[in-house]
């Protein structure tokens, strides 16, 4: 069985190492291929991100990104250092997915994994993305792995929408108490459970 998840991992030594420790856990297991899906180029910083930055962050913020990444010697070291380590342990799709395309992935997968990380906190993304699997054709295995709400509330809308979200879902964790209560709650069911951070999974 094919598996594709869709979590952040190229921004930071949290979100590496999460999908890094997700990836060894679900390709332990007999019968299981995972993939993290490709969900923006493969390079933690690119001529192709920065114009990202800068319709999404301004350019103030984005300057301050680049000094923060390239200003010093130990600094581009470390960049250095993260991009080794992503090309050399991340096993991540060859194609490019966006919001627009994403449903073609239903013709490489068998299955689709979301989390950990922040992804379904909804103030930081819309419960409209990616990451709450909506792409997905019915005959799918979808689940979420440990992913973040990092919200203390839903809204009425928001609730309605993960509602719709998450119905179809085969198993849903999160890896904090708080949001597997807010999911239940919203669920009206105990449907959702509390899990390990994919770091503490592995070696």
């Amino acid at each position: 069985m094919k598996l594709g998840g869709l979590t952040w991992w190229r921004s930071n030594y949290g979100s590496i190492l999460q999908a890094y420790a997700l990836q060894q856990q679900l390709n332990s297991y007999n019968g299981i291929e995972y993939e993290i899906i490709c969900q923006y180029g493969k390079k933690v910083a690119s001529a192709s991100r920065f114009y990202e930055k800068l319709k999404t962050i301004g350019l103030r913020k984005s300057l301050k990104r680049v000094v923060w990444k390239f200003g010093l010697p130990k600094l581009r070291e470390r960049n250095h250092r993260i991009q080794q380590f992503m090309d050399i342990h991340l096993n991540v799709s060859d194609a490019v997915y966006n919001e627009h395309t994403i449903e073609q992935a239903n013709a490489v997968y068998d299955g689709f994994v979301c989390g950990s990380d922040q992804i379904w906190n909804p103030d930081l993304v819309s419960t409209n993305s990616m990451y709450w699997l909506g792409f997905a054709d019915l005959d799918k295995i979808k689940f979420s792995y440990a992913p973040s709400i990092g919200v203390n509330a839903f809204t009425e809308e928001q609730r309605k929408a993960i509602i719709s979200n998450l119905e179809s879902f085969t198993a849903i964790s999160s890896r904090e108490e708080s949001g597997t209560k807010l999911i239940n709650d919203a669920l009206k069911t105990q449907k959702c459970v509390t899990v390990l951070d994919p770091t503490m999974l592995v070696n």
